[in-house]
């Protein structure tokens, strides 16, 4: 069974990856989406942490039931990761599941969260070389 499930979310995951059509933000929401469906949660939210406060960076609402609002986060059943981008720690990537009960994730469950978080930063990575490149290009035509 684990066998099983380890196959379809690394299948439908390399299927994500490979759709260059998608914009990056489209991207981010979908593998949250995904997350939702592997773990059994509710919820999933990148939250950013700038140095003065932390915000929402992405959401997904992955079930029709009662939004939980971060405060909550201690009552709920819930799995998160911290997100790194050029080695530095900016925010975290969390599922949230509307029961209050403690889950337990199996090391299948863990691999598959890192994985996702890392191909989350990777599209991260790749949002601000975007960024960095055309702000260059922008450098260069006004000189």
């Amino acid at each position: 069974e684990q066998v099983v499930k380890v196959k379809k979310s690394l299948s439908a995951l390399y299927g994500l990856a490979t759709e260059f059509n998608l914009r990056n933000e489209e991207q981010v929401d979908r593998a949250l989406q995904m997350g939702c469906q592997w773990f059994g949660m509710n919820q999933a939210h990148i939250l950013e942490d700038d140095g003065n406060e932390i915000r929402v960076r992405n959401s997904s609402i992955c079930k029709d039931e009662v939004s939980l609002q971060v405060k909550e986060l201690s009552e709920s059943a819930h799995l998160g990761m911290r997100l790194s981008l050029g080695g530095n720690c900016f925010g975290v990537l969390i599922f949230l599941g509307a029961e209050k009960k403690i889950a337990t994730f199996d090391d299948t469950d863990l691999d598959l969260a890192r994985l996702l978080c890392q191909w989350v930063e990777t599209l991260f990575d790749k949002a601000e070389s975007e960024r960095l490149i055309a702000l260059c290009s922008l450098a260069q035509l006004i000189e």
